[in-house]
């Protein structure tokens, strides 16, 4: 490396940013010029898929600045943190000295944080919230948490912001909540929301543990006096769709309405949704009202090109699949009306009890403008794995001209089983050789899963093996 580069720390930067990660760690070990140069850029954005580099990141992140190479104080360099580790791989006590105390330890030192995600429950969350909604991370722009029941003790740090200059970024505000907020930190999230309203681009309030006997959880965390006028995304409750801040739907792209069992008296869908909603561009919504959402009259249609159907879809972990199954004769209602979205529909996700093969050739013509399909499957086949997919790709993907995405999720079946998937989920023989057969009907396939284990991708002429993490 030449003296230049060595002397100009703005070209270091461009590398560091372009080199993978194991690169960049090598390079901290060749001066100490390089090393101050680039550890910012290895901790600014810090993404956690597998339990023991997370152990690892938490604990190296944790330690005093005096134990560290220079002294620095690591964590005040992350300006994204993302957990994304199934959370049964983690331990979860909150006082663990593992995970718990020096992850909390570590958050509360990321002065600087722009993005925290955790789509796991962690058990000191509600700290992490109250810090939010104290206003103590100015620079925040996106906060995403599963939160557990808040304890007293917990909530002793809130100091609601009521200061229009806090949180002056924030514009992805996500929370799925088990139970309902102490009063205080309930106002908290409430004022922060109404300081917000005018900026906020995308909203997810969810109770994904709440159960039909559970308190309203949602309602009091929404400000009655004022709209969302700026929202893109939208992911709520089916009973909040009514609340006065969440009339204003005309920039909205991307709704997601959890769950899939529900009361149709207790409102009227029809009239609500006849003429909102317009730009719509992706959906994810219970099978029972999916039919608002693609009217017959032209003038009402939206361009919606992504639909998820009970909210299933493909992942990584726990997380793999968020709904309930559709029994067929529901899919063979649902799908001809793909027919009257405004643009073709391209992404298309469903669960389901059984796909007939013999009934696909009914459903086959509504689908033919895919570019990617998920389907989640809660049992194994009843047919020989080998047969069946072999049919499946005659009668499926052959009349799939554009499907380059097909995943097959059996997380259902792992969850049912204790973590015994599909009999075929670790044949890879036998899914090299569908791969091959499938390849004879069709030239765009790139991504293809069995099973929601691991998934296959095309590089070339040849087929690898990936992470879910990779397909999701």
């Amino acid at each position: 490396m030449s003296a230049s580069i060595h002397a100009d720390p703005r070209i270091l930067t461009r590398i560091g940013e372009h080199v993978g990660r194991a690169d960049l760690c090598s390079l901290l070990l060749v001066n100490k010029l390089i090393n101050t140069t680039l550890t910012p850029t290895l901790y600014s954005n810090v993404d956690l898929t597998e339990c023991a580099a997370t152990l690892k990141c938490v604990r190296t992140l944790a330690a005093a600045p005096s134990s560290r190479a220079f002294g620095r104080d690591l964590p005040a360099l992350v300006n994204a943190f993302v957990l994304r580790v199934p959370a049964d791989d983690l331990p979860w006590d909150a006082d663990s000295k593992l995970f718990g105390t020096p992850m909390l330890t570590c958050v509360l030192r990321m002065v600087n944080l722009r993005k925290f995600a955790s789509p796991i429950p962690l058990p000191f969350t509600p700290t992490i919230l109250s810090m939010v909604v104290s206003g103590s991370r100015p620079k925040l722009q996106s906060i995403q948490l599963v939160v557990p029941k808040a304890k007293g003790s917990q909530l002793a740090r809130v100091r609601p912001t009521t200061d229009h200059s806090k949180l002056p970024q924030l514009r992805t505000f996500k929370l799925d909540v088990w139970q309902p907020f102490e009063p205080m930190l309930a106002r908290g999230i409430q004022n922060l929301l109404r300081l917000r309203a005018n900026t906020l681009r995308a909203l997810s309030l969810t109770t994904s543990l709440a159960t039909s006997e559970s308190p309203d959880i949602v309602g009091p965390l929404l400000p009655s006096d004022v709209a969302f006028t700026a929202l893109e995304e939208l992911e709520i409750e089916l009973a909040a769709l009514s609340h006065p801040s969440l009339q204003h739907t005309a920039a909205i792209k991307v709704l997601s309405i959890p769950g899939s069992l529900m009361d149709e008296d207790e409102i009227d869908f029809h009239d609500r949704l006849h003429h909102a909603f317009p730009v719509l561009e992706s959906l994810a919504a219970p099978n029972s009202i999916v039919s608002e959402f693609f009217p017959e009259d032209e003038r009402y249609r939206r361009p919606i090109h992504t639909l998820r159907l009970n909210g299933a879809s493909y992942g990584m972990g726990s997380l793999d699949y968020a709904g309930d199954e559709s029994e067929w004769y529901d899919l063979e209602e649902i799908l001809p009306l793909l027919r009257f979205s405004a643009v073709p529909v391209r992404d298309l996700s469903f669960a389901v009890v059984d796909l007939p093969l013999e009934d696909l050739p009914l459903v086959v013509p509504h689908l033919v403008t895919l570019h990617r399909l998920v389907v989640v499957f809660s049992d194994d086949f009843e047919a020989d794995a080998e047969d069946y997919l072999s049919e499946l790709g005659r009668v499926l993907i052959a009349h799939l001209p554009e499907l380059h995405t097909f995943l097959m999720s059996d997380m259902p079946v792992r969850v049912q089983h204790e973590d015994n998937g599909f009999e075929h989920a670790q044949d890879l023989p036998l899914q090299r050789k569908i791969l091959a057969e499938w390849e004879s009907y069709s030239s765009v396939l790139r991504k293809v899963a069995f099973t929601s284990e691991f998934g296959w991708e095309k590089r070339g002429d040849q087929w690898f093996p990936g992470s879910p993490a990779n397909f999701a």
